[in-house]
């Protein structure tokens, strides 16, 4: 090997005389790995063939697109509070932080947005009922693997317990939003 071989293979340069030089070519690495799909390597399949091309995920990852819930390049986008809003109107499960009895207490919960305020039936012996009316957070989330991308909408605000007419097991936790922030992320 050259000088200027042996400096390009020593930093990570070319990768392909790193592969001539434990005799395989570098479509045999990625199926010596096990990462023989066409759409990109796992995270995973990415730290195998750089162990079968003795080299380092660092000096590969420039090269190969890696896929799965780690992304290489995040992209965020900040949302307005009326994207925000307009995401919530989908209702569904969320994430509700309160302090309870000194700690911190995060439980899921479902919700529907009602007048721009999230809404949701609880049964009487849940903790956000011993919690009581007081400051929260929310959380929701909707990530799509498949095409990359999603959001996350935080808020923050005051929740309120009410009796549910007629219902004695059950109570109306009603979150009014002081503050939404949100983002939307794909992932590269």
């Amino acid at each position: 090997m050259t000088a200027s071989e042996q400096s390009r293979s020593t930093n990570g340069g070319d990768q392909s005389l790193r592969a001539g030089r434990v005799g395989i070519v570098q479509s045999e690495g990625a199926v010596r790995s096990g990462a023989v799909e066409p759409g990109g390597l796992t995270a995973g399949a990415l730290i195998r063939l750089a162990g079968a091309l003795d080299t380092t995920v660092a000096n590969r990852i420039r090269r190969v697109p890696v896929r799965g819930s780690s992304a290489l390049h995040p992209v965020l986008d900040h949302l307005r509070e009326d994207e925000c809003l307009d995401l919530l109107t989908q209702g569904g499960a969320a994430r509700i932080a309160f302090v309870l009895t000194g700690r911190l207490a995060v439980q899921p919960m479902q919700f529907s947005l009602h007048e721009r305020k999230l809404v949701s039936r609880s049964e009487a012996t849940n903790p956000i009922v011993r919690y009581g009316d007081g400051p929260v957070a929310v959380e929701v989330e909707r990530l799509d693997a498949a095409d990359r991308e999603g959001w996350s909408v935080l808020i923050s605000g005051r929740c309120t317990v009410h009796a549910w007419d007629g219902a004695v097991d059950e109570v109306l936790v009603v979150i009014e939003p002081e503050h939404l922030s949100g983002r939307r992320v794909r992932l590269w």
